[in-house]
């Protein structure tokens, strides 16, 4: 992932969830104010009954205005303008809190306005039980000329609230904490990608740095094999041969690894043209024999008997073969034996790299494309190389959108299929 896009998705990233957060807060907010309005109006409407119920009885009638007065969100004022018995309150509004299901603790207290002093004061737990019915006595002294009213206090209010939005509250804390798993995995990405970045600029620079020295010790060796006074030495040249040829292996290698660098950056050039796959095949056998005589092995080919034309760029197409075919030799236990075939069907080349190595479990050949990969290889101890020969053939076949399948059995060996349109 370029540094661009992760910039990209931090940005998006940190805009949503600074939306996210705005929206959830407002969210919470409406909820909490349409749930304190509920229950305003619901105790407003029982209050009135409880108040009209009262004058009734008393045979008179309600104030014009001002009946119900609520003078903070658990706290309302109810004007009766006439006696009030401290049963009667305590009767109609635990009948009325019931009705409309208002089940929290209340305080009601009935106040004398002539010298402004609760005069009667009661608590009423939620889960009491209901009243029947009230008996007609009197608690209170009635005094003509004095008006009265009554206040109800709901104490628990704030914390019944919550309880009864307990879930919203839940659903907001869950999605912090995936916001907040998001906000870590966003910053261990980015964190990565730099590591990442700065891993294959030392690389790179390795690599290119590693050219020059292997180079001059590629032409010093050739300069001393060449040489008169040791061109009779067959130690010297053994020696020399050897320096030649490991030489010349890690320029393939750091070859190898630039290729690499510039297929992840989509840097590289393909140079497609119309190729005979056979023909290809074919100008590669006697490097390939020679490899696989050196391991005591043997190789069968099974190439289709008509011209296979393919697009292709040969560098690259013989870089895939070296691959496969590399890969297979040094999977395998004892003698090597490598197919190579190629066939047409329904307009579709499929060429096949058949090995009887070691195999791979369904979990390793998931894993088996991916860059420094190693597969487990039990028996076999001398298997070399970085792990990136598989992981190139893979980008290359998607580059040239060419499909490729593995199949494969743990110490039967493995096939590599790779589908090509023809041409």
């Amino acid at each position: 992932m370029t540094r661009s896009k992760v910039r990209l998705i931090t940005i998006i990233g940190t805009l949503a969830i600074a939306a996210i957060i705005v929206v959830q807060g407002y969210w919470v907010l409406q909820m909490w104010n349409y749930k304190e309005k509920e229950f305003s109006q619901t105790v407003k409407v029982s209050l009135y009954r409880v108040a009209k119920q009262l004058v009734e009885l008393n045979g008179s009638v309600l104030p014009n205005t001002g009946i119900i007065n609520q003078m903070s969100s658990n706290y309302f004022v109810v004007n009766v303008n006439d006696k009030i018995q401290a049963d009667h309150v305590e009767y109609f509004l635990r009948k009325e809190f019931q009705k409309v299901l208002i089940n929290e603790d209340f305080e009601f207290g009935i106040y004398d306005c002539s010298n402004d002093q609760v005069v009667y004061g009661n608590y009423i737990k939620a889960n009491a039980e209901p009243i029947q019915n009230f008996k007609e006595k009197s608690i209170l002294p009635t005094h003509e000329g004095f008006t009265y009213y009554f206040v109800v206090f709901f104490p628990n209010r704030s914390t019944s609230l919550i309880a009864n939005l307990m879930y919203v509250f839940l659903f907001s804390l869950l999605l912090l904490i995936a916001l907040g798993v998001f906000v870590y995995s966003i910053f261990v990405i980015v964190k990565q990608n730099e590591l990442s970045e700065l891993q294959k600029d030392f690389i790179n620079n390795m690599t290119h740095e590693f050219k020059t020295p292997l180079a001059s010790i590629l032409l010093a060796s050739g300069a001393i094999s060449s040489n008169p006074k040791v061109k009779d030495d067959s130690v010297i040249q053994r020696l020399t041969g050897i320096i030649d040829q490991q030489n010349k292996r890690l320029i393939s290698h750091v070859e190898k690894i630039l290729e690499l660098a510039k297929l992840e950056k989509n840097k590289f050039l393909l140079f497609t043209e119309k190729l005979d796959l056979n023909n290809v095949i074919r100008e590669m056998l006697p490097a390939l024999e020679l490899r696989i005589e050196n391991v005591q092995g043997v190789m069968n080919i099974n190439l289709s008997n008509e011209d296979i034309f393919i697009l292709a760029d040969k560098i690259h197409l013989t870089n895939v073969l070296d691959n496969l075919i590399d890969n297979a030799i040094k999977y395998s236990i004892n003698n090597p034996v490598i197919y190579i075939s190629s066939s047409i069907q329904k307009g579709k080349v499929t060429l096949c790299i058949e090995d009887n190595g070691v195999g791979m479990d369904i979990v390793t050949q998931k894993k088996v494309f991916q860059k420094f990969y190693r597969h487990h290889t039990g028996n076999v101890h001398d298997v070399k190389g970085f792990g990136l020969g598989l992981f190139y053939v893979k980008n290359i076949c998607n580059a040239l959108n060419w499909k490729l399948k593995i199949e494969s059995t743990p110490a039967q060996g493995t096939k590599i299929f790779i589908t090509i349109p023809k041409v």
